[in-house]
């Protein structure tokens, strides 16, 4: 059932399924901003739901009916941090994001308190918008005067291409640093030119690949050759593998899934953490890999070790 992107359309969904279509389990929303208040109703009758991407803690925090198939924010925020301060050599940060999206607003908090705590520098312009704005000039103004090396976007993929035009249009030339909501190839075809060349996080494993990215996998297993690290790791730490193809480098953490919050409902088998730019194509998918993110990021986040990839948009 269409719960039209909504909070309160997603509840009355929730509502309609147990009470009318006696269904005995929901899979979705998959919005945190429809999943969270989804997420009480269910919860509250008793009846199992799984979203596939909500990535808010609220969603199944204290909800013992309640399931994810995604990593939480509080791992996807601090991980952000470190590669966006590690890629542009950042020492300052905005963010723009959705005050009225549960999953924007909560990402763009933990972003800036994580970017804060570890010292990374001053988060410099810190705007908000609704969620039916498509004129953001104001924000951006205030953002673009701050200087920002880089401005940090966790909103959904149709805002995120008003706002980096719009942006272009008022002279910012700097790089911008998304969210999972970014992965889709929709982005590129609303954003066009303007959104190559800027990262985003989002999920990402290799085990039970189909299709393009099987392909892709299987391509660059082929042309890559391992190499040996200087130095072992120590007892009880995540080994660590260097692959060297081509032209970049990439690294992969065989990192083991720890459940280490209450919101946290299912535990899937370990898998690579891994960074990886993408090359828009036909199919959208990665074509080759960049080493700038490290187990180290998921260690110091105490959060889940599910695999989280930052993507780049390059020509």
């Amino acid at each position: 059932m269409d719960n039209e992107s909504k909070a309160e359309s997603a509840t009355n969904v929730a509502l309609k399924l147990i009470d009318q279509e006696n269904v005995v389990a929901i899979i979705g929303p998959n919005s945190s901003k429809q999943a969270v208040p989804a997420g009480g109703t269910c919860n509250d009758n008793r009846v199992p739901m799984i979203s596939p991407w909500s990535t808010n803690p609220n969603t199944t925090l204290d909800r013992p009916w309640i399931f994810r198939a995604a990593f939480l924010d509080p791992f996807q925020g601090p991980v952000v941090a470190d590669f966006a301060a590690k890629k542009f050599d950042a020492k300052t940060a905005a963010v723009l994001f959705d005050v009225s999206n549960d999953y924007s607003k909560g990402l763009a908090e933990i972003f800036k308190s994580s970017w804060e705590a570890k010292g990374l520098g001053p988060v410099v312009a810190f705007e908000s918008h609704g969620t039916k704005d498509q004129d953001f000039s104001a924000q951006l103004t205030t953002i673009v005067k701050a200087n920002p090396d880089f401005i940090f976007v966790p909103d959904n993929y149709n805002q995120v291409a008003l706002i980096i035009q719009q942006a272009r249009d008022l002279g910012y030339k700097g790089p911008f640093m998304g969210s999972d909501a970014w992965g889709t190839p929709d982005l590129i075809k609303l954003c066009g030119d303007e959104c190559y060349g800027n990262f985003f996080s989002t999920h990402y494993a290799a085990a039970g690949a189909k299709g393009a990215t099987k392909i892709f996998i299987d391509r660059y297993e082929k042309n890559t050759e391992p190499l040996r690290l200087t130095t072992q790791p120590s007892p009880g730490t995540p080994s660590a593998s260097w692959l060297k193809p081509s032209r970049t480098l990439a690294r992969s953490y065989p990192t083991p899934w720890k459940c280490v919050s209450s919101s946290v409902k299912v535990c899937p088998p370990s898998s690579p953490l891994t960074a990886s730019p993408v090359r828009p194509s036909s199919t959208h998918r990665v074509t080759r890999s960049n080493a700038l993110l490290s187990s180290r990021s998921a260690t110091r986040a105490n959060s889940s070790s599910k695999n989280l990839s930052a993507r780049r948009l390059q020509v």
